[in-house]
């Protein structure tokens, strides 16, 4: 599957942002097959961006609030601890396609706080994004 055609793939998967109100703003598709490229979607409703991005075989989902972004890996874990099972966003792209459409039905089905900007849950979000990160000891 070439990068474009995961592109369509991911734009078809994340749709139901369409039936939410946002707006696609930005398709910017992949201009080689170099695993150093990649492509991007970019949402927007009143109150939330949404970015879903493939660069660099890093598959990212970022949710933007005010100042605040947040990303889907980041949220998974601090609210819905890790729910999703992923530990990490590098995929190669031949392992893309269940990637996409797993974090896509998991937003559609539990993200609702999140894309409708819900304050407490951003709040949340606000204090996770900024709080310092702490390195823990080996024993």
């Amino acid at each position: 599957m070439s990068l474009n055609d995961l592109l369509v793939l991911a734009e078809r998967s994340f749709a139901f942002l369409l039936d939410r109100g946002f707006e696609l703003r930005s398709r910017s598709p992949a201009t080689t097959e170099s695993f150093r490229d990649g492509w991007s979607l970019d949402y927007h409703s009143p109150s939330i961006d949404v970015r879903v991005e493939y660069l660099e075989m890093q598959f990212n989902v970022l949710f933007k609030h005010n100042s605040t972004t947040a990303s889907y890996l980041m949220v998974d874990r601090e609210m819905y601890a890790q729910r999703s099972g992923l530990y990490g966003d590098m995929f190669p792209a031949d392992g893309l396609p269940t990637v996409i459409n797993q974090i896509a039905t998991d937003i559609a089905a539990h993200y609702s706080s999140v894309l409708a900007g819900d304050a407490s849950v951003w709040e949340r979000l606000k204090r996770k994004t900024e709080a310092p990160v702490t390195k823990k000891k080996l024993p």
